[in-house]
């Protein structure tokens, strides 16, 4: 991070952002002090960690102290334990807000979730959480977080709308607005295939295509390889698998990270009232589409996965099934990602323009999520044949077919 030196002012905030975890430490700010909250508050019916965390720090300022010292203290980063009052609030349609949660802090180290190092204390790990789940389905819902400073008297409100992802349906395992089009499962994943007229390998390309729900701005797509690890008797004929040594893992390709989709962002007022929301509105089509090329797949293993023929290791690998995963995030999300990206190469570090945040008064953001899963995607014997004999793969030890 660059500082200003003259003014040694600095705060915790947010770097790149991958839409499904990463949050910053760094943030540069210039100008009279004043009090800035930092906020890193996306959050998402399905929490991975069963709960929904928020970040919420704030600026610090000393002329006559060096920034890099005051990041290691703790009350410089941090309110105080009582400081602040945190409520999220959520609407449908027209109706009234009611309250979701009273947001509790917590130490985040003391359940595992350790502050990557860097600039900025790592302990404690402070963070607030959201233990109750906004709800999804069809209908617009809408949400305001509400910060209150119980010692400055200092109110600080932000709004976000969710992603209309549709009514489950727990047959077909998806949602109707938000699901998997392309590729069907009745037919296997082929990453690679055989030309019969030169004999020679060729790889494929596979195209993923999902619907598009109301109000995401933003996605990743991850491919998920499923695969049994063993051991082989390395002095028999067809080295025959020990008994006892096999286990499942999972190896997963961000395929397509922070994907922006077309269509338009805008503040919008729905109420009439001083409250405004960003919100997406999609380009005609309704639904996107990302081509997968197989040689990409197979960097991807060789690249992730240790080599077990060349290092005379016993250990063997089985491909199980392919799942596919696509997380979307609201505009909030993607206009902040974007401002980061165009900015990113400035010499200096110094921004043109303030960076995006739909904090009130504050840096960072208030923003949803969610994610789909498409699981047990079959594969086509070529490539296994290819995982086992093919140049980039060869050495990864992989059967030239599927697991019994």
């Amino acid at each position: 991070m660059n500082l200003i030196k003259s003014l040694k002012f600095t705060v915790s905030a947010l770097s790149a952002i991958c839409i499904i975890s990463s949050c910053s430490n760094k943030v540069d700010v210039i100008g009279e002090w004043k009090e800035i909250p930092v906020v890193y508050a996306v959050f998402s019916p399905t929490p991975e960690n069963g709960d929904n965390y928020f970040r919420i720090e704030k600026a610090f300022l000393d002329p006559d102290t060096d920034a890099f010292q005051i990041a290691q203290n703790p009350d410089s980063i941090y309110y105080a334990a009582d400081q602040l009052e945190v409520i999220v609030y959520e609407r449908t349609g027209t109706s009234a807000y009611r309250i979701l949660d009273t947001l509790e802090r917590i130490d985040a180290n003391l359940i595992g979730m350790v502050r990557d190092s860097g600039i900025f204390a790592q302990n404690p790990n402070y963070v607030y959480v959201m233990r109750e789940r906004p709800i999804g389905g069809s209908v617009d819902r809408f949400y305001k977080m509400v910060i209150k400073n119980k010692y400055s008297g200092k109110v600080f409100t932000q709004y976000c709308k969710g992603i209309a992802m549709g009514e489950y349906n727990a047959t077909d395992n998806t949602h109707s607005l938000f699901r998997f089009t392309l590729p069907a499962q009745s037919r296997p994943i082929r990453w690679s295939h055989i030309d019969p007229g030169t004999n020679e390998n060729v790889f494929d390309k596979v195209t993923f295509n999902w619907s598009q729900p109301a109000n995401a701005a933003i996605y990743d797509l991850t491919i998920s390889l499923r695969y049994y690890e063993f051991q082989v008797d390395l002095n028999q004929t067809g080295e025959p698998e020990l008994p006892g040594t096999r286990v499942e893992k999972t190896v997963s390709w961000k395929a397509v990270r922070n994907s922006q989709a077309q269509g338009e962002t805008r503040l919008t007022n729905p109420f009439d009232n001083e409250e405004r929301f960003y919100s997406f509105t999609k380009a005609d089509g309704g639904s996107v589409a990302q081509e997968l090329n197989g040689e990409n797949f197979y960097n991807f293993l060789a690249s992730n996965l240790s080599d077990v023929v060349n290092t005379g290791s016993n250990l063997r690998r089985c491909a199980i099934k392919i799942d596919a995963r696509i997380d979307a995030a609201g505009p909030e999300l993607a206009e902040y990602i974007r401002a980061r990206n165009a900015n990113q190469n400035l010499i200096g570090g110094l921004f043109p323009a303030d960076p995006f945040s739909n904090i009130e008064e504050g840096l960072g953001l208030f923003s949803y999520k969610f994610f789909i899963t498409r699981r047990n995607y079959n594969i086509e014997s070529e490539t296994f044949e290819y995982l086992n004999e093919g140049e980039i793969t060869r050495n990864l030890g992989f059967r030239s077919f599927g697991c019994n």
